[in-house]
């Protein structure tokens, strides 16, 4: 990734919301389609949200693994509010982690929305024993943060200091591609909050990237996120492929 990569335009942040609602709408017209798909193998997803978001912001996207017959798990941390120092939020995680993976007996999938994607990658670095694969949902996983607009209000709430070489150390490491462990990065080129060239993987034979049209923060309720996230799921341990094309051409709405 280069440096210096600057956050997206404002005007795409101002229509985040208009954006967002109307992913909604289409969400809610394909969901029968959806729920459709074919079923997972019934393996445990635990769902991280976003930066100052909780459970409840991904309320849609468990709702579709639980119809899709998987074992979807909340990440039950409360907000979202980065690696606070104060909240322990990297050993929770873990905990959480090795509970769902105790409890079924086998690897568990994590599917995280914008941070909880940055924090997904860093769970499968961490503990691949434990992690199946990685799908990132327009996740800051490039070195440059000021390419996220929530850059500053991450400091100011988490207490860390991009300055502070510790943390710029986090920072360096967490970009590095996982090793092992399949990576998708789902992106949007009209995020408005995350600049997508911050929000993609290196390409290997296990690390992917997939352009979708929507906004930040309509991610989570979108039905060709949707769709990807079923077909990755579905892939066969071990026997991980990269996504191919939406079928039929049939998802092309923003």
């Amino acid at each position: 990734m280069s440096n210096n990569i600057s956050h997206p335009p404002l005007y795409l942040a101002g229509l985040e919301g208009w954006r967002s609602f109307f992913s909604a709408t289409n969400l809610a017209a394909e969901r029968q389609y959806l729920n459709s798909l074919p079923p997972g193998d019934g393996h445990p997803v635990m769902v991280l949200p976003g930066f100052m978001a909780g459970d409840f912001s991904t309320v849609f996207i468990r709702y579709f693994l639980n119809k899709w017959g998987y074992a979807a798990q909340p990440w039950n941390l409360g907000l979202n509010l980065g690696l606070n120092k104060y909240r322990d939020v990297e050993k929770r995680m873990s905990q959480e982690l090795e509970k769902h993976f105790n409890d079924y007996g086998q690897k568990v999938s994590l599917v995280g929305w914008s941070l909880g994607g940055t924090f997904a990658r860093e769970l499968a670095r961490q503990h691949p024993k434990w992690v199946r694969s990685v799908i990132c949902l327009g996740s800051p996983i490039g070195k440059d943060i000021s390419g996220a607009l929530t850059a500053g209000m991450y400091q100011l709430i988490s207490g860390n200091r991009f300055s502070d070489p510790e943390f710029r150390n986090k920072i360096e490491k967490a970009s590095k591609p996982v090793p092992k462990i399949p990576c998708t990065a789902i992106f949007s080129k009209t995020d408005g909050i995350v600049n997508w060239k911050i929000a993609q993987e290196k390409e290997s034979k296990i690390a992917e990237n997939i352009e979708v049209k929507s906004a930040h923060t309509g991610l989570g309720m979108n039905a060709s996120v949707m769709y990807l996230i079923a077909d990755r799921l579905r892939q066969e341990e071990g026997k991980w492929k990269k996504f191919t094309d939406f079928e039929s051409q049939r998802y092309y709405f923003a």
